[in-house]
């Protein structure tokens, strides 16, 4: 954050230090503006590709573009928000800055353009074992859980890189974070909140018994594990949580998520 500056495109305080190809910039957090760049381009050449401070269409496309930096800071800003370690954060960039200038990135859509920074965030989590999944990244920035599942499939095929599959129960663990039924909520329900670690320690036993007998073969883990989280969950208080259907369930962690 540099102090007393404020971006003259959007008027926010916002303003961040970003190291592009190891040069300082000074960049709003907030709209993507480039307040000052680094030595990447000639004297001449910035003051004939520069007008006002905001680089125009076509200006040093080796990273200094605005779209560019845009997306570099949005890749960052994920990964600060699932307070991923740094080291994280500079791998998803660099895999965001390898196909910013493909076809399946620069000349796609919006949508896709911000489910392809996204999912440079979800593979890099993949590649060091962190439990994410597609279903949390896609609630967290309301994002189309079958757009991100496209886009991750082909940036796997252009970034030519072996993404290790996740483990039920580190899918469990990571799904069961976001559900705020099972720790300290004092919007819900009475005798509806549970502690995650005794409902986990059930769905992990469920899960278990599901694949011995082959009911999580060839289905989607998402929908098995938050069934399971669901049985897990009634049984530890039957008498109170019988009558809680499993659409009521889902509605209920649906709602207080949203609160």
């Amino acid at each position: 954050m540099s102090g007393g500056k404020r971006c003259p495109d959007c008027s926010s305080g916002e303003i961040m230090e970003d190291a592009h190809y190891s040069q300082e910039q000074l960049v709003c957090a907030d709209c993507g503006f480039v307040l000052t760049e680094g030595k990447l381009t000639s004297a001449h050449t910035e003051e004939s590709s520069m007008q006002g401070g905001r680089p125009v269409r076509g200006s040093v496309r080796g990273g200094s573009s605005l779209s560019c930096t845009r997306g570099i800071i949005r890749v960052r800003n994920l990964c600060r928000v699932l307070r991923l370690p740094n080291s994280f954060a500079d791998t998803a960039v660099s895999y965001y800055e390898r196909v910013f200038y493909l076809p399946l990135c620069h000349f796609a859509r919006k949508e896709k353009k911000e489910a392809t920074m996204r999912c440079c965030v979800y593979i890099t989590c993949r590649q060091h074992h962190w439990p994410l999944t597609v279903a949390t990244i896609s609630s967290l920035v309301y994002s189309s859980y079958e757009v991100l599942t496209s886009v991750f499939l082909e940036l796997v095929q252009a970034l030519k890189i072996d993404v290790p599959s996740m483990s039920l129960q580190d899918l469990a663990k990571s799904h069961c974070q976001s559900f705020r039924l099972l720790q300290d909520c004092s919007s819900a329900p009475k005798n509806y909140t549970e502690s995650p670690d005794k409902v986990l320690e059930r769905t992990f036993q469920i899960l278990e018994l599901a694949s011995e007998m082959w009911l999580v073969t060839v289905r989607q883990p998402i929908p098995m594990i938050t069934a399971a989280v669901y049985l897990s969950w009634q049984s530890l208080k039957p008498v109170q949580r019988l009558s809680c259907t499993f659409s009521h369930f889902f509605f209920l962690i649906r709602l207080l998520v949203a609160n």
